[in-house]
């Protein structure tokens, strides 16, 4: 769907998922006054406010630059207009899709997925989609947007310890200075011990130092090292959520 600005889209995506000024405001961080002066065009969001709107409305990032309302994360589906309206069908959808990518935990479980490591690699391959469904331990975070994935490698030690497990948030925001899992665009096939080929994505984890229209830059810290992934290979990114 095209629209006019930057303002627009925004406007047109909020609405979709029926969430008011103030809660986006509270969210980022800023005034409500803020988000009614990036809907209309008046003031723009800084490139860190963008990236985290875009994430929270699960909207690409370059389409909502050039004014296109475009979703991404499975949500491509939906489609918004610029008064809000939608049917109960999108709704019945959006469970859909949300379940059948794991995104759905409830009060009993917690979707676990299963990684694999790529020696001497920056990054890793993850399900793409949840291997079990766990009881829900009594540390994880109250929210339907958790699931679990293991550690499958050191570099993130010492506040990662290799084969340690972790709760990301797929719906979380992230800021400068976060722990995230970026989703990339590359899947491969894998073979199981039953012989059965299941597909992988590929996926990079890390501290967010930077981010921008064209890259983000994630660090290692064993050893130190940055990481550049272009901006249009990330599907999407995710927050971990720590729990110590």
């Amino acid at each position: 769907m095209m629209a006019n600005t930057l303002g627009m889209v925004l406007r047109a995506a909020r609405l979709r998922w029926k969430i008011s000024q103030q809660a986006i405001a509270d969210r980022l961080s800023v005034t409500r006054t803020a988000v009614g002066l990036w809907e209309t065009d008046r003031n723009a969001p800084s490139t860190e406010n963008l990236i985290s709107i875009c994430q929270l409305y699960h909207i690409d990032l370059e389409a909502a630059s050039r004014g296109e309302l475009k979703f991404v994360n499975g949500y491509d589906d939906y489609h918004a207009t610029l008064d809000g309206a939608f049917s109960e069908t999108v709704d019945r959808k959006r469970s859909e899709v949300g379940s059948q990518h794991g995104l759905i935990a409830d009060d009993d479980v917690v979707p676990l997925y299963m990684t694999v490591a790529a020696p001497e690699m920056d990054y890793f391959f993850i399900t793409e989609r949840p291997s079990l469904m766990l009881g829900r331990p009594a540390d994880a975070p109250k929210s339907e947007s958790i699931y679990m994935l293991a550690i499958m490698d050191s570099k993130m030690e010492p506040d990662y310890k290799k084969l340690s497990m972790v709760y990301v948030d797929a719906r979380g925001v992230p800021r400068i200075g976060d722990d995230v899992i970026i989703r990339a665009a590359d899947f491969d096939r894998f073979s199981g011990s039953n012989l059965n080929a299941f597909d992988m994505q590929k996926c990079y984890f890390g501290r967010l130092e930077k981010y921008d229209p064209e890259h983000l830059t994630i660090a290692h810290t064993n050893p130190r090292s940055v990481i550049r992934i272009a901006s249009q290979q990330a599907m999407s990114i995710h927050k971990v959520v720590r729990t110590d």
